[in-house]
């Protein structure tokens, strides 16, 4: 507008603020009228669910929902030996049970004695395993036709 092109940049920025608020004020009364009887009607038909404390809100999801946290996983440090578990504060469910197999499978990957096979986790898929290491020069020469 041409009305704001002399002004000082401080004078604009006042100027669209003055120009927000007013434009804010007729907007927000507007909603206000085509609203009003709408929330109006909703707060009259709930009026006996009111509550001024938010704390004596009872929602009946949550608390058919509800979970109890008050001992977190429901169990402790104090109900947990150190052989059942790796860190120290309680741990979830799978990890404490898992921690045989996963001791097994550490002594797997390591090359040591172990009885992965029979621990009571171990799922055979009775998997056929073919060698697909790098032939020998021999196997290699097995295969190959040679052509003169």
């Amino acid at each position: 507008m041409q009305y704001f092109k002399g002004m000082a940049l401080g004078w604009k920025s006042l100027s669209t603020l003055g120009l927000a608020y007013v434009y804010h004020s007729i907007w927000m009364d507007y909603t206000s009228r085509v609203h009003a009887p709408i929330l109006g009607a909703f707060l009259r038909k709930h009026h006996n669910r009111i509550q001024k404390d938010l704390f004596d809100i009872k929602d009946e999801k949550r608390e058919y929902y509800y979970i109890d946290t008050s001992e977190y996983m429901s169990y402790s440090n104090a109900t947990l030996s150190d052989e059942y578990h790796a860190h120290h504060g309680p741990q979830p469910e799978g990890e404490v049970l898992d921690s045989s197999w996963y001791s097994e499978v550490d002594k797997f990957l390591r090359g040591e004695e172990h009885n992965l096979k029979g621990h009571k986790k171990f799922y055979n898929y009775n998997f056929q395993f073919i060698d697909k290491s790098f032939p020998t020069e021999e196997a290699a020469a097995s295969v190959m036709h040679k052509t003169d």
